[in-house]
């Protein structure tokens, strides 16, 4: 892309090992390093002490872990356990992680303050069923990343989702400014009533992808001018507040603020729901719990 003077701009796109300053990659998602700063800062305020990773080997994933670790304080942070994505049977990786959790819960006097910090996918329905047979790894808080929130197997999966409840697991995904509600909430109408579905902060972002890329276009002079293109993307970014709030970006070209909501399992008889249970923003530090 950098080579052909091609620019791409991206909706979803969050792991780390893109954030490459002066490419041609431009991201209107928070990156894992924004996601890191929601999740410690819930964490810190729930009263953390002790972490202990637990995660998928993957990209995305891989550098969640690292940036949570950096932020949360290395000498604060268990060794963790990491699983390949081909794994299917979690006994071995749990007995692993039950051992470092009870390690921290030893330590510490007691399990305040001790917590497990996921990051994976769909793969977390098989982790928390066979890790609701544990009652130390039931005696801790949970919590997850983007990749598991709003999770509908893990939603629908009885035992699972009664362990989620059961450590309280909270997991993140990026939201939307409710500063800017009078921006999205006419966009999201309209999406909805097209696609029968409420649209999230990645379909919104979206929307204001195309009008920076419009915007760059006009003042760039059209195409062939890559580098005028680039700049021109840059400038209106920086300055565009739209349906998904400021868009201003970080030196890598991602966005250099963003706002993460934090969903958790509620029960109603036999039935689960994610309900929001909190709203981080990174620009501020300011957590509302729900």
């Amino acid at each position: 892309m950098n080579d052909n003077g091609v620019l791409v701009i991206s909706q979803s796109s969050t792991a780390g090992t893109l954030a490459i300053a002066n490419d041609n990659v431009f991201r209107l998602t928070p990156s894992d390093t924004l996601e890191a700063v929601a999740l410690v800062g819930v964490m810190k305020a729930d009263g953390q002490a002790t972490i202990v990773p637990f995660w998928r080997n993957d990209a995305g994933n891989v550098g969640l872990q690292v940036a949570t670790r950096a932020l949360f304080g290395p000498a604060s942070v268990k060794a963790g356990v990491m699983y390949e994505p081909t794994t299917t049977d979690f006994t071995a990786s749990l007995a692993t992680l039950k051992t470092q959790v009870q390690a921290a819960i030893t330590e510490r006097g007691g399990t305040t303050g001790v917590a497990v910090a996921h990051a994976g996918f769909d793969e977390v329905v098989g982790i928390m069923t066979a890790a609701a047979a544990d009652p130390v790894l039931g005696s801790v808080r949970w919590y997850g990343t983007d990749g598991t929130a709003l999770n509908e197997p893990l939603r629908t999966n009885a035992v699972a989702a009664a362990f989620a409840k059961k450590v309280n697991f909270w997991t993140p995904t990026p939201g939307v400014d409710d500063g800017a509600k009078a921006r999205w909430e006419p966009v999201a109408t309209r999406i909805a009533a097209k696609a029968g579905a409420q649209p999230d902060a990645f379909a919104l972002a979206v929307y204001d992808a195309v009008w920076l890329a419009a915007q760059a276009y006009l003042a760039a002079g059209g195409t062939g001018h890559a580098a005028a293109l680039k700049s021109a993307l840059v400038t209106a970014a920086d300055g565009f507040y739209g349906a998904s709030g400021w868009t201003k970006l970080n030196p890598a070209g991602d966005r250099k603020f963003g706002d993460f909501d934090f969903f958790a399992l509620s029960q109603s008889g036999s039935t689960f729901s994610w309900t929001l249970a909190a709203q981080y923003n990174t620009q501020t530090g300011v957590l509302n719990r729900k």
